[in-house]
This record gives C-alpha cells, sequence and structure tokens, in this order.
C-alpha cells in the first residue's frame, strides 16, 4: 500500500506537471508569434485556459516509468494539448456542437467569431508538428515515430472519424458496440497517443507498448462514460462547459445507450481493468496510476 508520504510526493509531482506544461505551452506559443495579434491572443485564451493537463501529464507521468527525463516529454506532451484543445474549439464550433462555454468561460468562437476561431484551432492542429521535428535531444527516428503517431490518432480514421460518427448520429439510437466505437475515437485516441509518445521516447518494449494500448482504450472510455453521466447530473458551473448539452443536441452518449445505473458499473469494470493491467507492467507507476485515479473519482 502506497504510504502517506509517497501520496503526498505523487500529488506534488503531478502539480508540478500542469505548473511545468503550463509554463511551457505559453513559452511555445511565444515562440510561434514574435508579435503579438489576433490570431496570437485567441490562441493563448483558449489553451492557456484553466484545464487539468490530463493528457500531457500523462505523457510525463508514463515518460517517468520508462526512466524518459521531464525536459524530454515535456514538449511532446504540449503538443498533445495543442492538438486537445483545437479539438475542443472545432467541437465547439455551431457548424459542430455549437457549444457556447468551455473551460469556465465562453467558447473561442463567442469571445472572437467563427472564423478566428477556426484559423485558431487549424493553428494547434499544425504547429505541434513543427515542435515535434524541432526537438533536441531525440533522434530522429523517434521524431519520425512521434509524427506518425500524432497523425494518426488525430487523423481521418481516428479523432476526426470520432467527430464525423459524433454529428451524423445525432438523434439516433446507436447500439453500444457503435457508441464504443465513437468514443474510442473521439475520446480515447489523444489518450492512447500520450501513452504511445511515452512508450516512443522510453523505447517501450512491444509488449509494453500493447498493455498501455488497452490501458488507453479501457481509461477513454472511462473518461467519456463519466462525462456522459456528468452531463445529465452535474451543472454548467461545476463542469465549465454547458450541462446537459448531449440531450439537448441529441447525442448518443452511453447514458442514452446503457442507462446511468450500468453506465456506472461499466465504469467500475473498466477501472479493475485498468488497474490490471498497469500493475502488469511492472514499472514505477504511481504517478500515472494517480492520474488515472483521479480520472476515475472526478466529479467534474
Amino acid at each position: 500500500m502506497e504510504s502517506e508520504s509517497q501520496m503526498q510526493k505523487t500529488a506534488d509531482n503531478l502539480d508540478s506537471f500542469i505548473q511545468k506544461i503550463n509554463l511551457r505551452l505559453e513559452y511555445l506559443i511565444d515562440n510561434a508569434f514574435p508579435e503579438t495579434d489576433v490570431l496570437s491572443d485567441a490562441v493563448k485564451y483558449s489553451l492557456l485556459s484553466k484545464a487539468k493537463r490530463l493528457r500531457p501529464s500523462i505523457v510525463i507521468a508514463t515518460g517517468k516509468a520508462f526512466n524518459v527525463p521531464e525536459d524530454i516529454s515535456i514538449d511532446p506532451a504540449c503538443c498533445i494539448e495543442m492538438i486537445h484543445t483545437y479539438s475542443l474549439i472545432h467541437d465547439d464550433l455551431p457548424s459542430m456542437d455549437d457549444d457556447d462555454y468551455r473551460r469556465g468561460k465562453p467558447s473561442l468562437h463567442v469571445a472572437y467569431n467563427e472564423a478566428i476561431a477556426i484559423l485558431a484551432g487549424d493553428f494547434l492542429l499544425t504547429y505541434p508538428f513543427e515542435v515535434l521535428a524541432n526537438l533536441k535531444s531525440v533522434s530522429a527516428e523517434k521524431k519520425i515515430n512521434l509524427v506518425k503517431v500524432l497523425a494518426n490518432r488525430s487523423g481521418g480514421n481516428e479523432l476526426i472519424k470520432g467527430q464525423v460518427i459524433d454529428l451524423t448520429s445525432e438523434g439516433k439510437d446507436l447500439p453500444q458496440e457503435m457508441v464504443e466505437k465513437m468514443h474510442l475515437k473521439k475520446t480515447a485516441s489523444m489518450i492512447l497517443a500520450s501513452l504511445e509518445f511515452a512508450a516512443v521516447l522510453g523505447d517501450a518494449s512491444q509488449s509494453e507498448i500493447t498493455i498501455l494500448q488497452e490501458i488507453g482504450k479501457s481509461v477513454g472510455l472511462a473518461f467519456q462514460i463519466k462525462d456522459d453521466i456528468l452531463d445529465v447530473t452535474s451543472s454548467t458551473d461545476i463542469l465549465g462547459k454547458p450541462a446537459k448539452s448531449d440531450v439537448i443536441n441529441k447525442k448518443a452518449t452511453f447514458v442514452t445507450c446503457i442507462g446511468i445505473d450500468k453506465a456506472k458499473v461499466y465504469v467500475d469494470a473498466l477501472k479493475t481493468k485498468s488497474v490490471k493491467l498497469l500493475n502488469s507492467l511492472n514499472r514505477n507507476t504511481l504517478d500515472l496510476e494517480q492520474l488515472i485515479e483521479n480520472l476515475f473519482s472526478k466529479k467534474a
């Protein structure tokens, strides 16, 4: 059992990850825009908002388990967060989910306008590939593999495909397997990318990569199920985004598919599976374990 002092150290580590990620994101954006303009302001408005930084923290925490120094994993971690933020900006657009509230404040297209929101999202989708190409102390082979992971997980067969399924299924009763397919792509894809980034940087074996991918699928699904449950049980103030948005938009969710009670049971099963998989890695995964525990216990 983890000691109280170890638990506090782990909590301090996770707080440190967030602080370092926030500082590095600001540096990377400032470096991309020598002169401030409306685009740089819009990018900062969304990217530097208060956020949990779950995905980039997973990169750093998993990297630590594979002996990857934080100064090596921090920029790849920030690339994941930029892609994630781009997806939120575009999801919120009137032509997509049409949500006016994100991360506790007006969505980007409301604060600025729709055109600037689209362009800010475009920037956050493309700039990470430049950052990866310019990584220092990382071999050319690893850079190529990181680019492959990011392009795959954010591309037309993963993240984008998940959004297409989401949009084209509004108002339809989807079977559970289709809801799972949608969210394995839309939600789990960037969690998988986070784990795979660490695997590339840390020279993980193929068996370890397979375990990490299974963890990513379980954690990604659980994250989405929790989100579906909170959408109907929480409030906008707590969530930092519109509550009951899925209901209003007639979205296919785990709640509409199997109901709240069964959804909660499924989350517990996914947690058990994730813990078992983590233990099978035989590495120091305390920080990653705590991140996943926070995810399963999240209230917003």
